[in-house]
């Protein structure tokens, strides 16, 4: 559980540093395909003649919101179909925005994953959220008070909005409700509607074990989810059923597309098929560093201290390479 909290401290940092107080402006990909970066995660919206398409929804209700106010900035139609990428908090907090109103498409395994996994991680979430914001308020009381002394009083207003949005942020997240997918399918599903088609892939377990790869056909553009991290240790899922072999082999696949132009991933930058090579061979480098650690007879302790990952030195999150090593050495042969 500590080792987690980390990774929630860490994550609400991030948080703050990019807090939004206003829904974002969604980046156009194609003529009718949208990206929507969220706090929690990149989203996408594809806007047909019957209405909306959206994969992901954000972290909380507010990220759901948000989401819903940029689909509007474009178009008055209504949401039709949510996809889901995969169960993470992260990506599925917003869904209620949309449901019962939008059909929630997702991958076999994924419900019991939210339900199971997913509300023990969203409590301890939330309470993370809280203790974070609380030490963020304490740190920076005394930079308001310095900047109302000395009459910057928009940048005293600044510091104490982030504060707010987030006691908005953290009361959302009480409310987050697990909303059951009204369309499951094990390894493939076509969605054709409104004159667009939409291809969606189970890869088998990679990141989680019910991740999905959304394949706009029309628009030659693919939604990763967190199949790709960038310039970022991934985050290996276990207890969900991952499985780092079958992800180096899905990041393959995905480097060898020659099909598709734009590439979303669930966090950073519209990637690349080179992107996806680059996070392979961490991937493979990360395998085989615990595996000479393990051969040697070390402890799992003594190998999250021997295994460096070098080249990767200047990556964020080190506190998920932990994570994964400590998986990985439990479960390697």
């Amino acid at each position: 559980m500590k080792r987690f909290v980390s990774f929630l401290t860490f994550l609400l940092l991030f948080l703050i540093t990019h807090a939004q107080t206003e829904f974002p402006t969604p980046l156009q990909i194609t003529d009718n395909l949208y990206e929507v970066g969220l706090d929690g995660c990149n989203t996408a919206f594809l806007v047909t003649d019957s209405g909306v398409v959206v994969v992901d929804a954000g972290i909380s209700p507010i990220d759901g919101w948000n989401l819903k106010a940029a689909i509007e900035s474009v178009t008055d139609k209504p949401v039709r179909y949510v996809i889901s990428t995969h169960h993470h908090f992260d990506h599925v907090g917003g869904l209620q925005v949309f449901t019962p109103d939008a059909r929630l498409i997702a991958p076999s395994g994924w419900y019991n994953n939210v339900t199971g996994s997913g509300a023990v991680i969203a409590n301890g979430f939330v309470a993370e959220m809280q203790n974070g914001l609380d030490q963020y308020s304490v740190k920076n009381a005394p930079i308001i008070d310095h900047f109302l002394e000395n009459k910057q009083f928009a940048e005293a207003d600044s510091v104490q909005a982030i504060i707010n949005f987030y006691n908005n942020y953290i009361d959302s997240l009480k409310i987050i409700r697990n909303m059951p997918p009204d369309i499951i399918f094990n390894k493939k599903h076509n969605l054709v509607f409104g004159g667009e088609e939409i291809r969606l892939i189970y890869p088998g377990p990679a990141h989680t074990g019910s991740d999905c790869i959304v394949y706009f056909v029309n628009q030659k553009t693919v939604h990763v989810g967190d199949l790709y991290f960038e310039k970022s240790f991934p985050y290996l899922d276990g207890p969900s059923g991952a499985s780092i072999h079958n992800w180096i082999k899905v990041l393959k696949k995905l480097s060898s597309d020659r099909k598709n132009k734009h590439f979303i991933c669930g966090h950073g930058h519209i990637s690349s098929t080179t992107d996806f090579l680059i996070m392979r061979q961490l991937l493979i480098d990360m395998k085989a560093e615990v595996k000479v650690a393990k051969e040697k007879g070390l402890s799992v302790e003594e190998t999250i201290e021997a295994v460096k990952m070098e080249k990767y030195s200047d990556y964020p999150s080190r506190d998920l390479l932990e994570k994964n090593i400590r998986w990985l050495y439990e479960t390697m042969k």
